[in-house]
C-alpha cells in the first residue's frame, strides 16, 4: 500500500510534457477571448491614435493659416508652412465684402485656421464708416464659419504687442517687408492691409496653434 501511494505521489509530482501540454492549452484556451478582445482593443487605440497623427501631419504640412485684417480696406493673407506668404486685398464690389468670391478663395487655399483681428470702434470714426467695418468684419467672420474653419479673434493691442508694434500701420507694413523680403506683397503704402493679415497669420503660427490641444489641430 505504501508502494501504491508513493507512485501515485511521484507521478503527480514529476513532469509529464503530455499531460502539462494539455493542461496549458486548457488554461490557455480558457483566456484566449480575453486576451483576443485586449489584443483588438489595443489594435483600434492605436489605429486611431495613428489616425489622428497622420491628420494632423497632413493639416500641418500641407495648409496654410488664414490672417484677416477686416474692413472693406483690409487684407487677407495665407502663412504655408515652409514660410511662404500670400497676401491679397479683401474682394469688394459695390463697396461692400464681395462673399462670393471671398469664400471661393478660401476654400481653394483650405486653411486649417483663420486669425482675424478683432473689431473695435476707432476714435473719430464716422458712424457710416463704422457701420461699413462692422458689415465687413461680419461677412468676414461668416465666411470662414461657411468654410468650417476654426477661427480664433485677437485684439490688435494683443498680436501687435508680440511683435513690438502700436497702432501706426507702416510699422506694420515695414514688419512684413523685413519678414518676406522679395515677395512684392507690400511694397504700396496701401497694402498695409495685406501686411497686417499676414501678421495676424503668423500671430497664429507663434502663439495660437502651440497652444491648442493636437486634437484640435
Amino acid at each position: 500500500m505504501a508502494a501504491q501511494e508513493f507512485a501515485v505521489t511521484l507521478e503527480r509530482s514529476t513532469p509529464h510534457p503530455l499531460r502539462d501540454f494539455r493542461s496549458g492549452a486548457a488554461g490557455r484556451d480558457q483566456n484566449r477571448p480575453i486576451r483576443e478582445a485586449q489584443t483588438r482593443s489595443d489594435f483600434l487605440a492605436a489605429t486611431d491614435a495613428w489616425s489622428r497623427l497622420v491628420r494632423k501631419v497632413i493639416r500641418v504640412s500641407l495648409r496654410p493659416i488664414l490672417g484677416i485684417d477686416p474692413g472693406v480696406t483690409g487684407g487677407i493673407a495665407s502663412l504655408w508652412p515652409d514660410g511662404r506668404i500670400d497676401a491679397y486685398d479683401i474682394p469688394t464690389v459695390d463697396g461692400a465684402v464681395n462673399v462670393d468670391a471671398l469664400v471661393r478663395h478660401v476654400r481653394a487655399h483650405a486653411p486649417r485656421l483663420a486669425i482675424i483681428e478683432r473689431a473695435q470702434a476707432m476714435p473719430k470714426q464716422g458712424v457710416v464708416s463704422t457701420f461699413k467695418y462692422g458689415v465687413a468684419f461680419g461677412a468676414l467672420c461668416a465666411v470662414t464659419a461657411l468654410c468650417e474653419i476654426p477661427t480664433y479673434l485677437v485684439s490688435p493691442r494683443k498680436w501687435k504687442t508680440h511683435f513690438g508694434l502700436d497702432a501706426d500701420k507702416e510699422k506694420s507694413r515695414a514688419l512684413a517687408i523685413r519678414l518676406w523680403p522679395g515677395c512684392g506683397l507690400f511694397e504700396r503704402k496701401r497694402d498695409h492691409g495685406r501686411s497686417e493679415a499676414a501678421l495676424l497669420a503668423r500671430y497664429g503660427a507663434e502663439v495660437i496653434e502651440r497652444r491648442l490641444p493636437n486634437d484640435d489641430l
